[in-house]
């Protein structure tokens, strides 16, 4: 299978206590200033270990938290593998990531081939085929998914396959060999580029060129959550032209425990920084002491931070809710977008007011529905649309019994009163989104937008039209005697 999506064995605790079973433990000292090398490579290796599903956990300790020195761990990293609480060996100098994965090779006998995430190719263009996939894939990947040869998509692999030598897999594979991805990624038409790394999975949505290419590449092997300082962020917050979340911390695992994931999610629609950074602290005036909980410890406290509209928005976290977290991002990034989940479903679908509904995969065109829903809203003392956006992936059965065979993405307009689901059918893209929800939505206020499904068109009244001219006809008849098969009897 393709391992695309998978969880991280890894754990982040405060007690440095050896653990049970086969462990390896990464313990963190104080105001550590060369540990996040080290730490990336535990992540690393958690996550192959994982794939693999050996038996061998990976966790995170914080010596701000407890006594390391009882295990002899003072100011440098320290790396142990034990069993049962029982330490088996110990790294704790200048720390690679060949060091960590010698260690496990030489205790446990695991081929050392499972851990090398080189590149494939050396600057050409690989083709895969189906007994590839279901191997799995590691590591960095842009492929393109294609039915037919062509020249100038061919280019630009080749392009990026020399540009990126060495640091990302580049290939294409035809269509005969991803017949069961199809369904997962909503292949309906070629050619089609994805990016995969890691846990991310991004279908490239803009026009092809080198620069637009180049870009979508540098964000897909860009760090998930890189650290942020004030001058970078000055100049950063003048140019971006997608939302900027800062998780501001004194507490280094703890906010990449709580983050990383979130900044893989929002990868390509967001940028996620964390920052300690003292000037950027106070120019989002925030504050690490808490009233929310009194047995709170400061330091383990995150707040999340989006400027806008020059004033920072702030969610304080003083415990980890990924889907809380994920809601308040999401709405702070569309603000005039309803999220479809299970909870609001029925009240959006059932409600008084038509649903401009957006049928996607994870936030596809989410933000360009946004600015539809903005422009519409914009002065307006009346509301006349919802406009909501739902992925898919988490409502399978609602495209499948209620639009069979709707290709997605798609959008339809709901009619709550009638229960009618309206839609025209287009090849979505980011050029003619907004223009082809517009047309839509004169369509329906015109009463010319058909329902879904469509009807089918009766020909069963030209057909007994046409059998009575042929029975009928002279020329009938004379067709009928040249096939044998006369309709009128002497």
């Amino acid at each position: 299978m393709l391992h695309i999506l998978y969880l991280i064995n890894l754990a982040f605790t405060s007690k440095c206590d050896l653990p049970d079973g086969n462990v390896l433990s990464l313990y963190i000292p104080s105001d550590c200033q060369n540990c996040s090398d080290v730490q990336n490579s535990i992540e690393k290796i958690g996550r192959i270990l994982h794939q693999n599903e050996f038996e061998l956990e990976t966790r995170i300790f914080q010596c701000d938290e407890c006594d390391c020195t009882k295990i002899d761990i003072q100011k440098d990293p320290v790396v142990i593998l034990s069993n049962n609480q029982e330490e088996k060996k110990r790294l704790n100098e200048n720390i690679s990531y060949d060091d960590i994965v010698n260690l496990i090779v030489e205790y446990f006998g695991y081929e050392k081939s499972i851990f090398d995430e080189k590149m494939q190719n050396d600057g050409e263009v690989i083709s895969l085929y189906t007994r590839d996939f279901n191997k799995g894939l590691k590591g960095a990947w842009i492929i393109l998914f294609y039915d037919e040869e062509n020249e100038n998509m061919y280019a630009y692999l080749k392009w990026l396959a020399d540009h990126y030598k060495g640091r990302l897999n580049v290939a294409r594979a035809h269509e005969n060999e991803i017949t069961w991805l199809k369904n997962r990624f909503h292949l309906y038409s070629f050619p089609v580029l994805f990016g995969f790394n890691n846990e991310v999975s991004q279908r490239f949505n803009e026009e092809y060129t080198v620069e637009n290419l180049q870009h979508f590449c540098d964000i897909l092997l860009s760090p998930d959550l890189p650290d942020i300082d004030y001058p970078t962020y000055i100049e950063l917050a003048k140019t971006s032209k997608i939302p900027i979340f800062l998780a501001f911390h004194n507490n280094l695992p703890l906010v990449d425990s709580y983050f990383n994931k979130l900044a893989r999610d929002y990868k390509f629609t967001a940028r996620l920084f964390k920052s300690n950074d003292s000037q950027l602290i106070k120019l989002a005036n925030v504050s690490f002491s808490t009233t929310i909980k009194k047995s709170v410890n400061p330091d383990d406290i995150v707040v999340l931070a989006i400027k806008k509209k020059n004033v920072f928005h702030k969610l304080k976290i003083t415990s980890y809710n990924y889907e809380k977290i994920k809601e308040w991002m999401w709405h702070s990034h569309y603000p005039h977008l309803t999220k479809i989940n299970g909870h609001n479903l029925q009240t959006v679908i059932k409600g008084i007011k038509p649903v401009v509904l957006l049928l996607t995969t994870g936030e596809l065109y989410d933000n360009q529905l946004e600015k539809i829903s903005e422009n519409m809203h914009k002065g307006a003392v009346f509301a006349k649309y919802v406009f909501a956006t739902m992925d898919t992936d988490q409502f399978t059965g609602f495209v499948e019994y209620l639009l069979p065979n709707l290709r997605i993405p798609a959008v339809v307009i709901v009619d709550p009163i009638r229960k009618i689901y309206y839609t025209k059918i287009y090849k979505w893209d980011e050029n003619n989104f907004e223009s082809n929800v517009y047309e839509m939505i004169d369509l329906y206020e015109n009463d010319k937008l058909l329902p879904y499904p469509f009807k089918q068109k009766n020909n069963l009244r030209w057909l007994l039209y046409g059998g009575c001219w042929m029975h009928y006809s002279w020329f009938g008849h004379k067709i009928c005697m040249l096939l044998q098969k006369p309709l009128i009897r002497s």
